[in-house]
């Protein structure tokens, strides 16, 4: 279904991933991720790239994977300012807390 979209960052794409995150669904995300991932570089480009690779830390932050996630941000955050798009710095910046999605659901 995300192959058929010609969208730069589609909002079914933020639906699909907060749907896997909060679902647990991390495996699938992750598989999710690298396709949009690699589509996003072989487009070049850079506002997709920025918001799979946030998502992707996202997931490894929800795995307990904080380093990988730490590198997610900082790539993300690097992406966006060398570029100069604000729009989503903060949540690269600031991202989850590990087990926040978990907190939630008690």
């Amino acid at each position: 279904m995300l192959g058929e979209k010609e969208l730069d960052v589609a909002g079914l794409f933020y639906d699909l991933m907060t749907g896997l995150l909060a679902t647990d669904a991390l495996d699938l995300a992750d598989a999710c991720l690298d396709e949009m991932l690699a589509d996003a570089r072989a487009r070049a480009s850079i506002p997709a790239q920025a918001f799979v690779t946030c998502y992707r830390g996202r997931c490894a932050m929800w795995r307990g994977a904080v380093a990988q996630a730490e590198i997610d941000a900082h790539t993300t955050l690097e992406l966006l300012t060398s570029h100069d798009i604000r729009l989503g710095a903060r949540i690269a910046r600031d991202g989850p807390r590990p087990g926040s999605h978990k907190e939630k659901q008690q």
